[in-house]
């Protein structure tokens, strides 16, 4: 091989899943049009990281969490996206300072890196990735909102069109999210480390086809639990019908007033009220 003339970092892309940087070694040389051989070993990038920390392939996932499943232990919890009583989310509230601090590093990372934007032919369908989460907050003022951004961990869903917004799924807050390419970015190995974060689930003794939820009743649910911590327990591991991992779980307000009794929820959603706490059996 002749000698070196250029030494210069470069981003290759190889195939739809991983992006790799590396270092570039260029002959001096060689003629137009000549074959020329061409060398590339990893190098370190910003802080320190290695091409490993840097970029995972986006089919590896991050592991579930573990849900204990056992009437004889409780999990906090925190209710998400309240439905109705047979679709809703869960999150781990023990867990909830490490998701805090890993999208608060993410956000960080990403918002402080000079990253070369995706585009529609870097991405794969299913695959993990970062993506610039924007949502509303209130604030103190009456009926007011103000807008935030942070970087938060998706997998990429169907429908998965050149011509459309990439459809992501937050993972870990078990909602939807419509974004484009350029908001969109390979996560870091550390990154995919957390457990995923959110479940989803039903109340048990409560079955879909038991009665017919009303507008009504769901607003209702939804103004009890939603973004509030209970006691659950985990009865059941169902499947959506997805195939998905769906949990059945008994949740329990502990926060009554002194000398009061624990609120069951599903009490007031089931046509069973006083069967299904006195009964208290997990099938």
């Amino acid at each position: 091989m002749a000698s070196i003339s250029e030494t210069q970092t470069v981003r290759l892309k190889t195939g739809p899943t991983v992006i790799y940087y590396g270092r570039l070694s260029i002959p001096n040389n060689e003629k137009s049009g000549d074959t020329v051989e061409l060398s590339v070993s990893p190098v370190e990038v910003e802080n320190n990281e290695t091409e490993d920390e840097i970029i995972t392939d986006p089919n590896e996932s991050p592991p579930k969490l573990a849900i204990e499943k056992s009437k004889s232990l409780f999990i906090d919890v925190i209710v998400k996206n309240a439905a109705s009583p047979v679709n809703f989310t869960i999150q781990n509230y023990r867990q909830s300072k490490n998701l805090e601090g890993l999208e608060s590093a993410m956000t960080s990372y990403f918002d402080s890196s000079s990253r070369i934007p995706l585009k529609f032919g870097d991405l794969i369908l299913h695959g993990y990735y970062a993506v610039k989460y924007t949502y509303s907050v209130d604030v103190d003022v009456k009926d007011k909102k103000k807008m935030e951004q942070r970087w938060v961990r998706c997998r990429i869903m169907k429908p998965f069109n050149e011509n459309m917004p990439i459809l992501t799924h937050l993972i870990d807050h078990g909602i939807y999210y419509a974004t484009e390419p350029n908001h969109i970015q390979q996560l870091k190995r550390s990154y995919l480390k957390t457990p995923i974060q959110s479940y989803e689930a039903k109340l048990h003794f409560i079955e879909p086809n038991q009665l017919q939820f009303t507008p009504e009743d769901c607003r209702r649910f939804q103004k009890q639990v939603e973004g509030k911590p209970f006691c659950g327990i985990v009865a059941k591991s169902l499947q959506n019908l997805k195939g998905e991992e769906k949990i059945s779980i008994i949740l329990i307000d502990t926060t009554s007033r002194e000398g009061a009794k624990d609120y069951y929820v599903h009490s007031n959603f089931s046509q069973k009220k006083q069967t299904a706490r006195k009964n208290f059996i997990f099938t």
